[in-house]
């Protein structure tokens, strides 16, 4: 049994029937037995609404399906085209297989493409959202990649802030604040006011401070470090769906460090610092 299957039949198990969970467990082999006996039962009630999978496919960032498109047949490709989003459209045209898009007759055939291109990204082994354990982190589902970004690009520099408590050298600060937009300027001048527990490392910042596009990289490769953290405590699967909001090179570095952080004391911090921030940018959109 995949780990997926497992989640799942435990979650069904522990909500229909908890009082059987013990006498069920029973009838399974020690090797699936002793796993499903040490998850632990989620609290929240269960409510079975799946996605429409193609609300899924059109939410993943088209990025994520070049490597499947570039595998087709090209007599094929300009019909898998038409199951994408308009705004996907947009980006796919920039790229050099792209064809002209041609409608689909057949519903059997647009099943098909669909799940091809879901389950060339992994989403046949993703369980159903209603699955997951409750998380304040669900909302940012109803981000666009545009939003997201622009919530890393806040954690960014935020981190820098932090960083420049621990910078005396006055030309170095001076530097910093000159590589930063007048938006992020005032941004980082706020946030130089306000105490954070945990101190920045200060590794590679000596590197991008005489390369604008490698300091904007850095800042962004520090506010999705951030993001990680703050969202370290929510289901894997919950952060595979946010990842691939983002494009693939953006999503695959939320993915990484993700996996790479552990809960600590600090976490609870950062957690409030992303829900914060993501909170501001939705009012202000």
């Amino acid at each position: 049994m995949l780990a997926t299957e497992r989640e799942i039949l435990h979650r069904l198990l522990t909500h229909f029937h908890p009082e059987d969970f013990e006498d069920f467990l029973k009838y399974f082999e020690e090797h699936e037995r002793i796993p499903l006996s040490k998850i632990q039962p989620v609290e929240s009630p269960l409510n079975l609404r799946l996605d429409d999978p193609l609300f899924i496919f059109h939410r993943i960032h088209y990025t994520w399906y070049i490597s499947a498109l570039r595998k087709l047949p090209k007599e094929i490709l300009s019909e898998s085209l038409s199951l994408f989003s308009k705004e996907q459209k947009i980006g796919l045209s920039r790229l050099d297989f792209f064809k002209k898009t041609k409608t689909m007759n057949s519903s059997w055939l647009s099943t098909f493409y669909l799940q091809y291109l879901l389950n060339s990204i992994g989403y046949e082994t993703i369980p159903p959202l209603c699955f997951l354990p409750d998380s304040n982190s669900h909302h940012f589902l109803n981000f666009s990649k545009k939003q997201l970004v622009a919530l890393i690009q806040h954690l960014g520099v935020l981190e820098l802030a932090n960083i420049s408590k621990k910078i005396v050298d006055k030309k170095v600060l001076t530097q910093m604040e000159k590589m930063l937009s007048r938006a992020d300027k005032k941004l980082f001048k706020n946030a130089k006011l306000f105490s954070e527990p945990k101190s920045s490392s200060i590794r590679d910042l000596s590197k991008i401070l005489l390369d604008k596009k490698a300091f904007s990289i850095f800042i962004e490769k520090r506010g999705i470090e951030r993001f990680a953290r703050g969202i370290v405590l929510d289901h894997p699967y919950m952060i595979w769906h946010i990842a691939h909001i983002l494009d693939q090179s953006r999503g695959q570095e939320l993915l990484i460090k993700a996996r790479r952080f552990m809960p600590n004391p600090y976490t609870p911090f950062f957690n409030k610092q992303v829900l914060a921030v993501s909170q501001t940018l939705e009012v202000n959109k």
